[in-house]
């Protein structure tokens, strides 16, 4: 299944790519195999999706997307901003939200940055659980939350200001300047954790609003850690 909007992208950005050069070398041949890959490619993410469809009608659930909860790996860049940037990131945001929920996490965020707190995923997902549970009810939690995030993620993003565009010209260039062996050695390297420490760690699935999230979560060391599936963070 594709997990990440993004990853849909990666099934047919190679065939397009590879349509130029092909055109240039006036190959039929090469023409209709890359033409080939590139209509597998819309085809797999099309099954994806009806696949995943088909899961969430049997199971009964709600089939919608959790692109804000992605979004949160990407705000820590709000910390390495200046305060007077950070409030116009805020204010402008605030601003463009259209429900109370989106603009109830944005004052949460905001909080939360004066106070000193990084932000980042571990700091903001359980403050923002909750900021949004009904005293009584656990009923459509989950649902509320990521739809709060959703909507969080759109008004950062419509359109992105001039301090998140820096920020992403940062990450691009550490990303192409970043060797492969260090990506490859960061996976190892938290396999490795796992296995040294196992009897100090146990599998379980978290509670809502991320109840279909497995995590590995080491609990009994002094500093307890989880291993996302893209990295390690001490709690």
């Amino acid at each position: 299944m594709l997990t990440r909007h993004a990853n849909m992208l990666l099934a047919f950005l190679l065939p397009v790519a590879l349509l130029f050069p092909v055109r240039s070398m006036r190959s039929s041949a090469a023409l209709r195999s890359a033409a080939l890959a590139l209509v597998l490619g819309l085809v797999s993410v099309g099954l994806a999706r009806v696949t995943t469809r088909a899961v969430c009608r049997t199971k009964k659930l709600s089939y919608y997307s959790r692109v804000g909860f992605t979004f949160l790996w990407r705000l820590p860049f709000l910390n390495r901003v200046s305060e007077p940037e950070r409030t116009a990131v805020f204010d402008r945001a605030a601003a463009k939200a259209r429900t109370e929920d989106a603009r109830r996490v944005i004052a949460l965020l905001r909080d939360m940055a004066k106070r000193g707190t990084p932000l980042g995923p571990d700091t903001i997902l359980e403050p923002t659980r909750e900021l949004l549970t009904t005293p009584g009810t656990t009923k459509g939690r989950a649902q509320r939350v990521d739809f709060a995030l959703n909507e969080t993620a759109r008004a950062f993003l419509s359109p992105p200001s001039p301090a998140l565009w820096a920020a992403v010209k940062t990450d691009l260039a550490t990303a192409g300047a970043t060797r492969l062996s260090s990506a490859t050695a960061f996976l190892f390297g938290t396999t490795a954790y796992f296995f040294n420490n196992r009897r100090r760690c146990q599998r379980r699935r978290v509670s809502e609003p991320f109840a279909n999230t497995r995590l590995l979560i080491c609990t009994r060391s002094v500093t307890p850690t989880v291993i996302y599936a893209g990295g390690i963070s001490s709690r």
